[in-house]
């Protein structure tokens, strides 16, 4: 199964599932979405710069993902 993570933003809720649905269409093998809403990242203590939402969720995903560096 592949993992897609993916920003959500309920003010633009059409555009992620337009995009989920498009992805699903076009996968050739099973996909789960990991919607990254920014309250779950509250608890990140990353820099606020106020630049993106999501602009530090990249950074968890190795961790989301159980990455151990091997």
């Amino acid at each position: 199964m592949l993992n897609v993570f993916v920003g959500y933003d309920p003010r633009e809720a059409a555009a992620y599932h337009t995009f989920c649905q498009s992805v699903i269409e076009y996968a050739s093998v099973p996909v789960k979405f990991v919607p990254l809403h920014r309250p779950m990242l509250d608890n990140f203590d990353g820099q606020r710069d106020g630049t993106n939402a999501f602009i530090f969720s990249r950074f968890l995903v190795p961790y989301l993902t159980g990455y151990n560096g091997v």
